[in-house]
């Protein structure tokens, strides 16, 4: 009561290399950067690894860890960027939501998955000094859920949850939660991220910004 927020711009986006890493940034994707840092302060960017440093030059903050100690020798999948002329960073971290994970061998997709994080940072509004909370995600692909599959989807799933409940209510949560349509375990995610925030344009409605942990 009596607190007003501020006005949070933030966009997720699955940006995968084109044409891999080696090949650099190319003008499509100059031109995407430019459209989507015009519109937002804060991203969530998922496979976007390759385009970090291009990123960080243009004055972002880039947030993408190697927390170390969960068997996989690479920085995190996913990641967090932030405009550090509209917020500074009070504090930054990475929560693990699955370990590296082996699932059945005749699965429709991956049956190897890297740990899975919540890559995080609190950062203060330099206008209005409200301080938010913004989170990171990539679950694994639901697409082929059945089995241990699903099992490490869920467990993923509740785990953000159990990070939201140590967070304020300025928490929002980014990323790619890989929730497709006409998978039940992943209606709620849906429902809730219907009332809370836009999808993806087009057919792939997997991407989205959720507020509250209900």
């Amino acid at each position: 009561p009596g607190v007003t927020d501020s006005r949070v711009q933030a966009i997720t986006f699955n940006w995968p290399a084109r044409y891999g890493p080696s090949a650099g940034v190319d003008a499509p994707d100059r031109a995407l950067w430019r459209d989507l840092s015009g519109r937002s302060t804060v991203m969530a960017l998922q496979e976007a690894g390759w385009i970090a440093g291009y990123i960080r030059g243009r004055g972002w903050e880039v947030h993408r860890p190697n927390p170390g100690g969960d068997g996989d020798d690479q920085a995190v999948g996913n990641f967090l960027v932030w405009d550090p002329a509209v917020w500074r960073e009070v504090s930054r971290g990475a929560f693990r939501l699955s370990p590296y994970t082996r699932i059945q061998e005749e699965a429709a997709g991956p049956t190897r998955h890297r740990p899975k994080y919540v890559i995080w940072a609190q950062l203060r509004n330099r206008a209005d000094g409200t301080v938010w909370t913004f989170g990171s995600v990539h679950f694994v692909p639901s697409k082929h859920l059945g089995g241990a599959a699903l099992a490490l989807w869920e467990q993923q799933r509740d785990r953000m949850l159990e990070w939201f409940d140590r967070r304020g209510e300025r928490t929002v949560v980014l990323g790619d939660f890989n929730a497709q349509v006409d998978d039940a375990p992943s209606a709620p995610i849906r429902a809730a991220a219907r009332i809370q925030s836009r999808p993806s344009p087009g057919a792939r409605a997997i991407d989205w910004l959720v507020r509250k942990r209900s």
